[in-house]
Order: structure tokens, then C-alpha cells, then sequence
């Protein structure tokens, strides 16, 4: 079914997908360049079907590698958010997808951030424009309510004139039981200068509740398990709450600095906490490794 939407994805996908992956959920990447516009504006079906291949599902802290015989079906906890990744391009311009958007059970939908880079699918399908064809994108815990929904797929031509259909769809069986661990999403934008170098460092980005469709309380900053800095947290991000469709992430941004010169030479962790509105710290994620010499 589907050989031509799938082409070389077999090739590709077991390889890439981890890859692709990483931040997708919990450091989700924004392009430097302005956000996708929001999915409200309606677009014409187009004759056929994308080119694309939907590589991977991170829900929390695991990546699932999609295989398509049959449709997958996964499942997850009330309150977990869960991100897709993968490529997309439109087929009669050969170009990448201006915009790619899921669709959760025919009505809310959630655009992806495009633009990332997939060297590989440009290799395999020998076409260098193709190598800012991926894609990923979130959708928050809080819009899937317990039971069952089903995901589908739309991939915006090249020049926005409509959007081709996916063939290919995700079931998900959301459990009643809420997640044990808070959906957190973030972004770190800037991080000057590099860690391996001793003294100031300042460090901007965006934070969010994602299972609960929430801008997060605040932010802290730790190397090693120690605490170094207090993030100024809920700086405007207009284009956080525009990509997402999520009006209460526009206060999402943070900034925070802090002096490591005392820092001793070998390996280190730079890690983010977020405090969340609801009570308690919940581990964001590793930030970076990085080596003081």
C-alpha cells in the first residue's frame, strides 16, 4: 500500500528516526527563522497523496519507531503529550512541504515545525532540496481526552495553493490513569558563550506544562545536580503559543545567567528544572554534555 509515499523509508527510517528524535518532545526544536502559521486557515484537498514518511512517536522520555503493516496503534496515559517526526515533500514541485499538520479525529489541529534538516532522505531520494524536508510535530496531553482517537496527516504544497492527504493514520488509546511524570516541553534558543569556556553564560529559551496546556511556574539551571541560576521565566513567545495553538504558551519564555569559573576540569551536565503551577520541580531534561579542559 501506499509505494510511492513510502519509498526508501524502510531504507531509511530504523536508522534516522532515533536521531530525528532527539528534543522532539522534551527540546523540541524551532527553526531561527519566523514559526509555521497556525492551522485555522482552511485549505483545499489536492488530487493524490504526500510524499512523506511519518518515522517516529516519542510519548515522554521513549521513541517508538513506527512500522506501518499494519496501522500502529499506540497507547498512552491521560495527560501525556506525544510528538511525531518524520519527512514530507510536495511531489509535483519536488520541493519540501511548506507546512505539515495533524489532525486529531477530523478537527483540532496542530502544525508542525519544518525545516529540519534530513540529509538523509536528500541522499536517498536524490534531491538536495529535500534536505529541509522534516518535520515535527506536538500535540499537547490536553487535548486528548481518555479513549480512543485517530491521527491523520495533511502536507501543505510547497507554494500553499492546498495540501495533500496522508494515507496513513496513528489509533491512540489514551488510559484514563494520569501520567506519572508531567509532559514538559522546551527549547533552549541561545547558550553564549560555549560551556567549555569558564565565567558568564547566559542562557534563553521557551518552557511549557505540555500536558496540561500550561505555561510552567519557573525555571532553574543545574550542572552536576547543583542549582547555579533561577531562570527569569514568563518572557512573551508569541511564536511558541502561534506554532503550538496554544494561547497560554505566549508566556512561556526564559532567560537565565550564571558564572561557572570555579568549575572543575572533566565531564559536566547542564540540566533544566521547571516548577510547575500545579506544585513540585519536574526534571526538563539534559540541556548538554559538555568537557571543561
Amino acid at each position: 500500500m501506499g509505494i510511492v509515499r513510502r519509498f526508501w523509508v524502510e531504507i531509511v527510517a530504523s536508522a534516522v528516526a532515533a536521531l530525528v528524535m532527539i528534543g522532539i518532545l522534551t527540546r523540541l526544536p524551532i527553526p531561527r527563522s519566523a514559526p509555521p502559521a497556525t492551522a485555522a486557515s482552511p485549505l483545499a484537498a489536492l488530487d493524490g497523496l504526500g510524499r512523506y514518511s511519518i518515522d517516529a512517536a516519542t510519548i515522554g522520555r521513549k521513541t517508538v519507531v513506527l512500522h506501518w503493516h499494519p496501522q500502529p496503534r499506540l497507547a498512552l496515559s491521560r495527560g501525556e503529550a506525544i510528538a511525531f517526526s518524520g519527512w514530507a515533500v510536495d511531489p509535483v514541485t519536488r520541493a519540501p512541504a511548506s507546512a505539515v499538520v495533524a489532525v486529531v479525529d477530523g478537527g483540532p489541529s496542530y502544525t508542525a515545525v519544518t525545516g529540519i534538516r534530513r540529509s538523509d532522505v536528500a541522499a536517498a531520494l536524490g534531491a538536495a532540496a529535500f534536505a529541509a524536508s522534516g518535520f515535527a510535530v506536538m500535540i499537547p496531553g490536553c487535548a486528548l481526552e481518555p479513549g480512543r482517537h485517530t491521527i491523520a496527516f495533511r502536507f501543505v504544497a510547497s507554494d500553499g495553493r492546498g495540501y495533500y492527504r496522508s494515507g496513513d493514520f496513528v489509533d491512540l488509546d489514551v488510559q484514563s490513569t494520569p501520567a506519572r511524570v508531567a509532559a514538559v516541553a522546551y527549547a533552549v534558543d541561545t547558550l553564549e558563550p560555549p560551556l567549555a569556556n569558564p565565567g558568564d553564560h547566559r542562557m534563553t529559551g521557551w518552557l511549557v506544562d505540555a500536558g496540561r496546556c500550561r505555561a510552567a511556574a519557573g525555571v532553574r539551571v543545574a550542572v552536576d545536580g547543583h542549582p547555579v541560576a533561577t531562570a527569569r521565566y514568563g518572557l512573551s513567545r508569541p511564536d511558541v503559543a502561534a506554532t503550538y495553538g496554544v494561547p497560554a504558551y505566549a508566556q512561556s519564555g526564559f532567560s537565565a545567567v550564571w558564572n561557572d569559573a570555579g568549575l572543575p576540569r572533566g565531564r559536566h551536565t547542564l540540566r533544566l528544572s521547571a516548577q510547575l503551577s500545579t506544585g513540585g520541580d519536574v526534571n526538563a531534561g539534559d540541556v548538554m554534555r559538555f568537557v571543561r579542559h
